[in-house]
């Protein structure tokens, strides 16, 4: 009897010990986990180990993954991580297991320099602290250091250096310092008062032939009885991201295009424009009182995209001379006299808001040559004719006096009284037209409903 017992525990045990051909596990460390002391236990021949079973493998290479099992270790699809490497060049995102095309912006080319923290993937710059140089050229790619001439408003360089170890201190010094190959500018985030009268961006002070400022919200003073700040002639000049204080940009007979993009003018001249094409995008001139925002002549071709006009005699006049301008998504108010006086100018005004004075002047003053598309033209006085001229107006809203050709019904403002000219709810501009640009005076998208507001601003 004890020999048949023992017999027969030898058996069991020797039964105990035989490996389960449908259990599987793939590391020293994966077997321990089901109390297995191997190394590994394969599966039989096409078959793969899954969730320690051996059954039909679901993948052959990690071209038949994705999401977040994107890698395909013995024959199954798999997060990412230690063990299993992500396929090719990609890297592997540890907080999901997902593989990426960059974790950082270190893991891109120089053609898309930013690692996009929502999609992981690389794209070219849109803004300047995007770029650890401090500028993000036109084409999406990072301007680099060498190119750059550097400011900061503690800097100590001279004309010539403004290196980023050594910057210089004022614009007139990089200017004087900018060349064909350092024709970029980059502002360290501050305060800065030119010692010259006018900072003159011409082939006189300077041989490169464009020149672009890189502002960093940085904001230039003019100097005591400096008028304008900057005074811009013969050279293609981009200014961004600037705030001007006094004074300001003076644009001569520059043979080339002037463009100056998310500014903003404080108690100034504002912009005045000469002959070439002056570009204005996402701006806001604050007039001085007796003062206008934009100034024009015959010659003058402006553009403004964007942004808000308010205070000064008018926020736009012609000078009684004429030009060309393209007005969109515009906001324009708190002028003491005639808000675009533009009579003898060409062009058209589109998705923008004109509110004239709390006084008997029109909002607008137009020819013929002179459209009017999609825009609120609205004044403060109820008797004031806003609309003198007989410029062509279509799917507006112009009064409270009515005018041919457009509604007469109150665009219902927020808050008039206090400046706020944003369309209220139930507002006759909600949804009007069928199509227009895809946002508003304040970057917000556009539209927010099926069809476009009329006016410079899309209501939420």
């Amino acid at each position: 009897m004890k020999f048949f017992l023992a017999v027969a525990a030898s058996f069991a045990l020797t039964a105990c010990t035989k490996p389960n051909p449908a259990v599987c596990c793939v590391s020293a460390e994966d077997c321990s986990s089901i109390g297995v002391s191997d190394t590994s236990r394969d599966c039989s021949a096409g078959l793969a180990c899954q969730d320690h079973s051996c059954v039909e493998p679901t993948c052959t290479t990690s071209a038949d993954c994705s999401g977040n099992t994107p890698v395909c270790t013995n024959g199954t699809c798999v997060a990412c991580d230690a063990q299993n490497a992500c396929p090719m060049s990609e890297l592997c995102k540890t907080d999901d297991g997902t593989c990426v095309a960059c974790l950082t912006s270190t893991d891109c080319a120089a053609a898309d320099p930013v690692c996009d923290a929502a999609s992981n993937t690389c794209r070219s710059c849109k803004l300047d602290s995007e770029c650890s140089s401090g500028a993000c050229a036109d084409d999406g790619t990072c301007v680099p250091e060498d190119n750059i001439v550097y400011l900061d408003p503690a800097g100590t360089g001279a004309a010539g250096t403004c290196t980023r170890a050594t910057p210089c201190n004022t614009l007139s010094l990089a200017i004087a310092t900018a060349n064909t190959l350092r024709n970029h500018i980059v502002l360290a985030t501050g305060n800065y008062t030119d010692t010259a009268a006018t900072i003159n961006i011409s082939s006189v002070r300077t041989s490169a032939q464009t020149v672009v400022v890189h502002g960093a919200q940085s904001t230039l003073t003019a100097a005591a009885g400096g008028e304008p700040i900057i005074f811009i002639d013969d050279v293609a000049t981009t200014i961004q991201d600037v705030t001007f204080t006094g004074g300001s940009v003076n644009v001569q007979t520059g043979t080339g295009s002037v463009t100056i993009a998310r500014s903003t003018f404080e108690n100034a001249q504002g912009v005045l424009a000469g002959s070439g094409l002056l570009t204005l995008v996402n701006v806001k001139i604050v007039a001085k009182a007796g003062r206008f925002g934009i100034g024009m002549n015959s010659t003058s071709h402006v553009k403004l995209e964007g942004g808000v006009l308010q205070g000064g005699v008018s926020a736009i006049s012609d000078n009684n001379d004429g030009g060309n301008i393209d007005v969109t998504n515009m906001m324009v108010f708190g002028t003491t006299g005639t808000a675009l006086d533009i009579a003898n100018t060409t062009g058209a005004i589109r998705f923008s808001t004109i509110v004239g004075a709390p006084t008997a002047i029109a909002g607008l003053k137009c020819n013929l040559n002179f459209v009017v598309q999609s825009s609120i033209i609205w004044d403060l006085q109820s008797s004031a004719v806003p609309v003198t001229g007989a410029c062509p107006i279509s799917t507006s809203i112009v009064g409270p006096v009515p005018i041919a050709g457009s509604m007469s019904a109150d665009p219902k403002f927020v808050d008039a009284t206090n400046n706020d000219f944003h369309i209220a709810a139930g507002s006759p501009a909600i949804d009007l037209v069928p199509a227009g640009p895809t946002v508003d005076f304040e970057g917000d998208p556009r539209p927010q409903g099926p069809r476009f507001d009329v006016g410079a601003d899309e209501a939420k």
